[in-house]
This record gives structure tokens, sequence and C-alpha cells, in this order.
């Protein structure tokens, strides 16, 4: 299994070459929206399958579609926390339910019983805004990927993103010891990724 790479594909279908028992750790962000939804499942359904016993799975989630999300995930993994990251970019508006969403929410699941690697804090608040590499500007931030990587993997753990965007949780885990996996559909956001991870 190559390390370090991102593999330019649909998720759903790379995910299946990966052996079983060798990822030591799930981060990834879905698209959001009614479109994105089925995602979670199919990516908790491999996870199940792909992660090493005891190893955490991080999903970001739209707490719109909460219900929707947490749920399928339950049917493959053990719920472990919900943990919120403050926007640093401002509030978003859901508008269907006014609302002025001002945080980001993370869930965790593990793959059978898993505690992290030290006490740490549900609610995250890293107080800057980092420069977006994505066109549509929705890039999370470095530093929420750098915290969940720090809290549930060790250094030489294996970081998979199923749906890495612009390399983010890439650039966390190659700047934390971890070696890195990335996949992604869109062709212009794995040039990205890949210019990313080089400079590190």
């Amino acid at each position: 299994m190559k390390l370090n790479i991102i593999i330019c594909g649909d998720c759903q279908i790379e995910m299946t070459n990966f052996p079983d028992n060798s990822v030591d750790m799930i981060f990834v962000d879905p698209p959001y929206g009614k479109d994105g939804i089925y995602l979670y499942e199919e990516i908790a359904k491999e996870a199940a399958r792909i992660l090493k016993l005891g190893k955490f799975a991080v999903f970001y989630a739209s707490d719109y579609w909460l219900k929707e999300t947490f749920i399928p995930c339950c049917k493959h993994l053990n719920y472990f926390y919900l943990f919120h990251s403050i926007n640093t970019q401002g509030r978003a508006s859901i508008f269907p339910r006014k609302i002025f969403a001002g945080a980001k929410s993370i869930l965790v699941f593990s793959k059978g019983k898993a505690v992290p690697t030290k006490w740490i804090p549900n609610v995250l608040d890293f107080h800057q805004k980092e420069k977006s590499h994505r066109k549509d500007n929705w890039e999370q931030l470095v530093d929420d990927a750098k915290f969940f990587i720090n809290a549930f993997s060790k250094k030489g753990d294996v970081i998979l993103d199923p749906n890495c965007g612009s390399g983010t949780t890439g650039v966390a885990a190659l700047k934390l010891g971890r070696k890195f996996i990335g996949i992604e559909i869109d062709s212009e956001e794995c040039k990205r990724a890949e210019k990313r991870l080089n400079e590190i």
C-alpha cells in the first residue's frame, strides 16, 4: 500500500482496494447537504473493515442533517463523542431553521472500544482564519485536523481522508509525523492537495 499520496478517484471504489485492518485513523469532511448524506454510511461501512481494532474515524457533520448521518454510521462503528469547533470565519446561515451556526460539529466513532491518547476538550476554538486553498472556500482548519490526529493517533500511524479536498488532513498528518493517504474525486482538488503535500 503506497503512502503519502493522493488517489484521484471515487472513495467508494478506492476504499474497497484497501486491505483489512490497514488504517490507523480516518479523518473526513464529506460534502454537506442532502446529496452527500449517503457517503457517511458508505465510509463508515468501509471504515469498519479497514480500520485497525481500537482506532478512530472522525467525521465533520452538518447539524441540520445530524440524524441522517449519525444513525447510519452507528450501524458500523461505535459512537465515541461529539465535538464542536467554533467557526473562525463567521457564522453560517441555516435558512430553513433561521439559525446562525457558530460552530461545526465533528462526530467521532471507533472500531471496538477505544480511548484517546490523552484528556481532550470537546469544544475547539483556535481564534484564527486560514487562507483557503479550495476554489469553493469550504476548506477546514489545519488546526482542527492536527488536534484530532494528535489525540487519536500516534507518530508513524496511517491516516486516511476519503474526501481529502485540497489536502488539509494530509498537511496536518505529515506535520505530526504520520503517514497519509488521501482520496479525492475532483482532479483540480487533487492537484492542489499534491502541491500542498509536496511543500511539507
